[in-house]
């Protein structure tokens, strides 16, 4: 089972060494939880995680637990079965201020 996993975050600091200190971090957060081959940075702050996992219901488990790490009072929409939007303006980590993570069920890669 394959998915693919947005994650945006958006962030208080207001430096170019703040930004990128907080980008270092949340590339670091990422590679830690997905290895270092599933990471791909789109933008500065916009992150692509190429995800292989047993089940979609295993795949969305982990999210979930991931999601805690990150924040707290967790807004999920979407279909569960084969797609989810996760949103939080409370984050865990210092700097940010609100994270957006959506996820989608996929069969093969574009």
């Amino acid at each position: 089972m394959k998915c693919k996993i947005h994650f945006s975050f958006f962030i208080d600091a207001k430096s170019i060494s703040g930004k990128r200190k907080m980008q270092k971090e949340l590339t670091q957060l990422l590679v830690d939880q997905y290895g270092e081959s599933s990471v791909n940075s789109n933008d500065v702050f916009k992150f692509t995680i190429q995800y292989e996992d047993f089940t979609w219901e295993y795949a969305f488990f982990n999210l979930i637990e991931f999601a805690q790490i990150l924040g707290k009072q967790w807004i999920i929409t979407g279909s569960i079965n084969d797609y989810c939007s996760l949103w939080s303006n409370h984050s865990k980590i210092v700097g940010i201020d609100s994270i957006g993570i959506e996820v989608d069920h996929l069969l093969h890669f574009s």
